[in-house]
């Protein structure tokens, strides 16, 4: 469910504008400012109206969204993210003479590392678009008469599609980065129950009650990440268990 209302975010409606830029060369110097300042001002406000569109529909989806990504349930004692893990099947290395390659069938990476967090992560962090409406621009370089109205609509046209795509296409690398990282995490998991990574060691120091004449910390504590996680490459150690299923 999740993903399909996500998918109905990614496939909103766009224009099938067929409008070709103007070249630089072909363009005076009093074309060539309003043409920068319709591109601006139209891709700006594409992306903005993208954004609030996007927004909305999130919205509307927030509970549904704090079930299905639920950082809390992953997160490590101390308060500890854990780190991401990407798989890759069937994967092949060619050496730069081309004399040697190498294969594996199944490869895992860790493409983010252990860290503390102060405050868990959400579905926000990743696909909630931040995108200021834009100012116009100087009036210096907003059309003047009708050839130049003519010739600003169509540059706008232009920007507008310009900007569209881009949201669509910031909002699709943003899900795919939620669903790796939140994957990824999930696969850390099950990875530790079979044994082929380790868990991260956090050192606790406990400093008593410290301070000067002007503060007091009592129970005062630090904690370090000392260790973090480490692929364990001896199969004798692994433990196979049943697995999950995870989002895609």
């Amino acid at each position: 469910m999740v993903a399909d209302s996500l998918s109905s975010i990614e496939n909103l409606n766009k224009s099938n504008s067929t409008t070709a830029i103007y070249a630089k060369d072909d363009l005076t110097i009093r074309q060539q400012a309003l043409k920068e300042a319709a591109l601006a001002l139209s891709s700006q406000m594409a992306l903005y109206r993208v954004s609030q569109t996007v927004n909305a529909k999130l919205q509307t989806l927030s509970g549904i969204l704090y079930q299905a990504y639920n950082f809390n349930d992953l997160l490590l004692p101390n308060h500890v993210l854990p780190p991401v893990i990407q798989t890759a099947y069937n994967v092949s290395q060619l050496s730069p003479d081309s004399l040697t390659i190498k294969a594996g069938a199944e490869v895992y990476q860790i493409v983010k590392q252990s860290k503390f967090v102060t405050v868990v992560p959400t579905w926000r962090d990743y696909l909630w678009m931040n995108y200021a409406k834009p100012e116009m621009p100087d009036k210096s370089v907003l059309p003047t008469n009708q050839k130049e109205q003519d010739f600003w609509k169509e540059i706008i046209q232009i920007g507008w599609q310009r900007g569209y795509e881009q949201g669509i296409d910031i909002f699709k690398q943003d899900i795919s980065k939620l669903n790796r990282d939140f994957n990824g995490m999930l696969l850390y998991r099950r990875l530790v129950l079979e044994h082929k990574i380790s868990q991260p060691y956090v050192k606790k120091n406990e400093y008593g009650i410290t301070g000067n004449d002007n503060k007091l910390v009592i129970d005062n504590q630090s904690y370090q990440l000392k260790l973090l996680p480490q692929f364990q490459v001896n199969s004798s150690l692994w433990q196979p268990v049943l697995q999950g299923t995870s989002k895609s």
